[in-house]
């Protein structure tokens, strides 16, 4: 997932105006649930997703909320060769409130309500900032959130049980612009992946 944040240009700096994230999730065992009879190999990737229940959420609809007043969502990717019905077979669907746009208190409608209400599924807290997603006291409140749960997900231990499903993207960037992956990828129970190719300058 990408967030774009647009800030005053002093108060620039390093992911401020771009942030990234992962979407995951921590599964709980059951008791008495079906378990496959044959285990992984041992010490293997899928054999630490299965210990730990945690596995990776592949998102295909997209959805976009603007200014609380609109929104777009459905399979289609926001552009203009999906979403103009002549190419791709996806669909989207698009609505706002007129009657929500007519005075000059902040939007407060439905659209709003789902933006918050997602925000709490996201990373299960809410904070007075969600109402100003541009401001920067939510981006710093947001940052803070996604990199706790990151390091509880990249941490040695098997047990921790995730709160939220909504984790920092595991790379770092230096205040000179050098993008690097985040410590603790070697303990992830998910399989091996490059979060940064090798082959881009």
């Amino acid at each position: 997932m990408l967030f774009r944040f647009r800030m005053p240009m002093e108060s620039r700096q390093t992911r401020k105006t771009i942030y990234h994230f992962s979407a995951l999730v921590t599964e709980r065992r059951i008791c008495g649930e079906y378990e496959t009879p044959k285990r992984p190999q041992p010490h293997t990737s899928y054999d630490r997703a299965q210990q730990s229940m945690h596995f990776m959420i592949y998102v295909h609809a997209k959805m976009m909320i603007v200014d609380d007043e609109c929104i777009i969502t459905g399979s289609a990717n926001i552009n203009q060769r999906s979403i103009d019905g002549a190419k791709d077979t996806e669909i989207a669907m698009g609505a706002y409130q007129p009657y929500r746009l007519s005075t000059k208190e902040p939007v407060r409608g439905q659209i709003h309500g789902l933006r918050m209400a997602l925000w709490y599924e996201h990373l299960r807290k809410l904070d007075k900032s969600f109402l100003e997603p541009e401001s920067l006291e939510f981006v710093r409140k947001v940052k803070h959130s996604v990199e706790e749960y990151w390091d509880l997900y990249a941490c040695e231990s098997l047990d921790n049980k995730l709160l939220s499903h909504l984790l920092s993207y595991p790379i770092g960037v230096s205040s000179d612009g050098e993008v690097k992956e985040l410590a603790g990828l070697e303990n992830l129970r998910t399989p091996k992946v490059e979060f940064l190719n090798p082959n881009l300058d």
